[in-house]
């Protein structure tokens, strides 16, 4: 029982769209040129449509990917790494099992090396 008149529970996870599939066409037309048709299957909880449903997941991905073409994007100042960020070993980080010797096996010792790799 709630004791709470003026409450209202909300779960934290709210994902209305349960299931996408997606297909990718070839499709030839007369100038020899091939084009690509982008299928969706698009599943959701009925709390919102489809069609809505594409069209925040497209303006989510412009606003996360409008930054990479500001033409000084790629001349950002780079941060220096720390002495003791190179001085972690993989060891350290509760890795899985499988994870960790594909690392050792391919001589990274730290994340640092991994980024170099």
């Amino acid at each position: 029982t709630n004791d709470f008149i003026d409450a209202l529970e909300v779960d934290a996870i709210f994902m209305p769209v349960r299931k996408v599939n997606y297909e990718i066409e070839t499709l030839t037309i007369p100038e020899d040129q091939a084009r690509e048709h982008l299928l969706l299957d698009i599943y959701t909880d009925g709390s919102i449509t489809p069609k809505n449903s594409i069209i925040k997941a497209s303006e989510h991905l412009i606003k996360l990917l409008t930054p990479l073409t500001n033409p000084d994007f790629l001349n950002l100042p780079v941060a220096e790494e720390t002495s003791n960020s190179k001085m972690i070993k993989i060891e350290d980080l509760n890795l899985s099992v499988r994870a960790y010797n594909c690392l050792k096996r391919a001589q990274i010792n730290t994340p640092f090396d991994l980024m170099n790799f």
